[in-house]
């Protein structure tokens, strides 16, 4: 009996033991070894892969830092400098990825007969992305907008997405403009809320962004990337982005229409903050608007919960004096809101910069040198016209040094 059990066990384990090696063969097209790389690859490797990109796009979202004074984008993108906290996740992400394709295709005569392949290259794909190797991820995005083409899962489609974004970020606007149509048509028939969230976004992105985008279908696309309703916190930053254009084409209800809806989501107390600037801000010059909004404006300075945003609320003053086109009032609120800087390095140049304008066109170019000098403190590398305000204020300090020696022979 002893002896029959060992026989059992014996050709049991041979069994298993040779159904492994099968298994394990990436050059034979059959359905054990399809079976085995599509279940091993899907909950091993690409899970891993999956859970490093999360972790990796979590530390990524900490990196935010939006800039209120201008016009948020779509998506962040930090400076390239500011992202080696995430490479750990991105890099094992990769390697994963990597490991999984390598270990697990079956690409026999130009044709992948395991179905998660194309997952791992995106999920590659997108870790590339994040790290801001845009060259590498548009590569791995058009390999898979032209090798899986069918596949049931949107892998396609979202590559192809993402292949979007990757042009815009390199600013081949053409390209861009050319896969977004193509994209649109490939996901017509899915009628998936999620990849209609992911094309609107990245169609509103091109519009805000290219030299031929055109704000009205930006918000044309906002809206249409709304009603697929995404997540709770994208939402509301595309509520505040809607408030934003409507304000920029001077169409007030619909920006303070879409302000209310951001205060209403209870979103972070510094965008909740910004959308009540923004709600202020709506003056339309007369008395009674400005005496409302100025005793609003001198309460919220009081409130001790307001004291690291003092700068935006002075910078918030300056504006009703610009419209009211009393240039001592808002040189004066403007530099408040720069001497109370706090850590907003966005408000502190943003309002410097204003206020070192207004002082050049004044031809008073000491004091707008002076506010040149400031911004230069604080100025954040991926701030608007970064170059340009370097440049000015390098030319400004020149002339100083001259018009100084020239007082000083005066003298």
């Amino acid at each position: 009996m002893n002896i029959q059990k060992s026989r059992l066990f014996y050709i049991s384990g041979m069994l298993v033991f040779l159904l492994a090696i099968t298994s394990c063969s990436t050059r034979k097209n059959t359905f054990p070894n399809r079976a085995y790389h599509t279940v091993t690859s899907m909950f091993n490797v690409n899970f891993n892969a999956k859970e490093a990109l999360k972790s990796g796009e979590t530390e990524l979202a900490k990196k935010s830092k939006d800039n209120y004074t201008s016009i948020l984008p779509i998506y962040y993108y930090p400076a390239k400098e500011d992202l080696t906290s995430i490479f750990p996740s991105m890099d094992k992400s990769i390697e994963k990825a990597s490991k999984s394709i390598y270990k697990h295709s079956m690409l026999i005569r130009g044709k992948e007969y395991v179905k998660t392949m194309d997952d791992a290259y995106l999920i590659m794909g997108k870790a590339y992305f994040y790290k801001q190797d845009y060259v590498q991820a548009q590569r791995i995005f058009s390999y898979i907008t032209t090798s899986y083409k069918g596949n049931k899962w949107n892998c396609e489609e979202e590559a192809m997405i993402f292949g979007v974004r990757s042009a815009l970020r390199q600013n081949y606007y053409s390209r861009a403009q050319t896969l977004l149509n193509e994209t649109q048509y490939a996901i017509y028939e899915k009628k998936s809320k999620k990849l209609n969230v992911l094309f609107n976004s990245a169609a509103a992105e091109y519009h805000l962004t290219a030299p031929d985008g055109d704000v009205l279908t930006a918000i044309d696309y906002i809206q249409e990337a709304i009603s697929n309703k995404p997540n709770k916190e994208f939402k509301t930053r595309l509520y505040f982005i809607l408030g934003q254009l409507h304000e920029s084409l001077q169409q007030l209800p619909e920006a303070q229409k879409n302000f209310s809806k951001v205060i209403k989501r209870s979103p972070s107390y510094e965008m909740e903050f910004s959308a009540q600037m923004h709600l202020a801000n709506n003056y339309d010059g007369t008395p009674e608007s400005k005496n409302t909004i100025l005793k609003e404006m001198k309460k919220m300075l009081e409130e001790k919960k307001n004291e690291d945003y003092r700068d935006q609320i002075y910078f918030a003053i300056s504006e009703i004096y610009r419209i009211d086109q009393d240039t001592d009032e808002q040189k004066k609120n403007l530099a408040l809101s720069v001497s109370h800087y706090s850590n907003n390095d966005y408000q502190r140049t943003y309002s410097a910069v204003t206020l070192a304008d207004i002082y050049f066109e004044e031809e008073q170019y000491i004091e707008s040198q002076a506010y040149y000098d400031t911004a230069l403190l604080s100025l954040p590398k991926n701030y608007p016209n970064h170059a340009l305000i370097v440049k000015k204020a390098n030319t400004l300090k020149g002339l100083v040094e001259n018009l100084q020696i020239v007082i000083l022979q005066d003298s």
